[in-house]
């Protein structure tokens, strides 16, 4: 989810070919954590939380965090604060 969402602001933005393999290069070297069924649950009961809506977006960047055990690093934490078993990382404004 995470590098879909990078790879939309090339879009977005109407960058350039030399912009976009730069960055294609840029995530070679981090890794993609894979998609798995645990995942896929925490994704189900991060989503499925009474009284605090989460976007699948988000839901699944945080499921990712909570399968692989990670903290979650972002400058939106409050997206985050509901979900259970999960660290947020991030500088105050």
């Amino acid at each position: 989810m995470s590098v879909a969402e990078l790879y939309r602001w090339p879009l977005t933005r109407n960058w350039g070919e030399p912009r976009i393999a730069a960055l294609r290069k840029h995530l070679r070297g981090y890794v993609v954590l894979p998609y798995d069924d645990a995942m896929s649950w925490d994704w189900a009961r991060i989503m499925s939380k009474k009284g605090h809506p989460i976007s699948v977006a988000d839901a699944w960047i945080a499921a990712t965090a909570v399968r692989h055990e990670l903290p979650l690093v972002t400058h939106n934490p409050r997206h985050f604060q509901a979900v259970d078993g999960l660290e947020i990382v991030t500088v105050p404004a």
